[in-house]
């Protein structure tokens, strides 16, 4: 599904009615007005009077809807439209300069235990929210979002808006994941330089081709396994329990318990344990780490959640 988006058109001999516009702020180095379109949450346009050239940009499900958490393809065709109507010219032959695409799932597991288990693909930087709610991974093409979208709904939306998500099926007692993918890019990343066209984003093999995109991007993201727990209590000593949730606990910082417990180890002065002891210690390690097994399948991979809410076909 596409939240927000930012196309440019160039008018040429074309004018576009900017009446019903709300004029925000005048640029006196460029010469180019910024105007609010009206709606749940206005759209930025600025128009370059001298190269008549128009560039829309903002969050189309907000401008319809005043929320991001359920929108479609036809919503999305029905808003450009209206577009065209009140400003009086063809939009789906403009070029789009970023886009958005996003799907939620609903996730067996709160949302803040699936996003720390996710991890920086490489070469990437990471922005972790403040309250552990999202994180963010970034690069020169991509930004690649994670949050809770429960929080936006239920705790920042006014009452109008949490009914009305309750009403498409957000349950306040499930749990929900929110992947974004920004493409700050598009002609580059998607279309082998060439520019995108808005009318490119409903062509169903060119909806494909971003589906194909987006489940890439997340697949680059690492998500560590899980532990699995042993099926004998005898196996559950209190000493392998602390060494298990160790282990669990460390997949989503990158480390290894065996980094974790080797390092500690090398603190302890020899003094205490001399370097034969630490040698010993070591060994001692080395087998109880024996006990440590991932489980078969990732619990916080959401790739399947993801295929299965686009109906995504290979």
């Amino acid at each position: 599904m596409y939240d927000y988006i930012e196309i440019s058109k160039q008018l040429y001999k074309d004018t576009a009615n900017l009446i019903h516009l709300k004029e925000r702020n005048k640029f006196t180095s460029s010469g180019s007005t910024l105007y609010h379109i009206p709606g749940n949450k206005p759209l930025k346009l600025i128009h370059d009077p001298e190269s008549n050239k128009i560039n829309i940009s903002g969050s189309i499900p907000y401008f319809l809807n005043g929320h991001n958490f359920s929108t479609n393809n036809k919503e999305f065709y029905q808003g450009f439209e209206y577009l065209e109507g009140l400003l009086q010219i063809s939009l789906f032959d403009s070029v789009v300069e970023k886009f958005e695409f996003f799907q939620i799932v609903e996730t067996p597991m709160k949302a803040n235990t699936i996003i720390k288990n996710h991890l920086a693909p490489e070469g990437m930087g990471t922005f972790i929210n403040k309250n552990g709610n999202g994180r963010t991974f970034e690069d020169n093409l991509y930004k690649l979002k994670m949050y809770n979208p429960q929080k936006r709904i239920f705790q920042v939306a006014n009452s109008e808006t949490q009914i009305q998500a309750e009403g498409l099926g957000f349950d306040r007692n499930k749990q929900f994941t929110k992947f974004e993918v920004h493409y700050k890019k598009p002609y580059q990343v998607l279309n082998n330089g060439h520019n995108v066209i808005l009318s490119d984003l409903l062509n169903p093999e060119f909806i494909h081709k971003i589906e194909d995109s987006y489940l890439q991007q997340y697949s680059r993201i690492m998500k560590p396994k899980s532990v699995k727990i042993p099926a004998t209590k005898k196996e559950l000593t209190t000493d392998k329990i602390i060494l298990l949730a160790l282990a669990e606990s460390t997949g989503s910082t990158g480390q290894s318990v065996k980094e974790i417990l080797y390092s500690f180890l090398k603190q302890i002065p020899d003094s205490i344990l001399t370097k034969e002891d630490k040698k010993a210690r070591q060994a001692q390690i080395r087998k109880l780490l024996k006990i440590i097994q991932e489980e078969d399948i990732n619990k916080y991979d959401l790739t399947e959640l993801l295929k299965e809410k686009m109906q995504y076909i290979n």
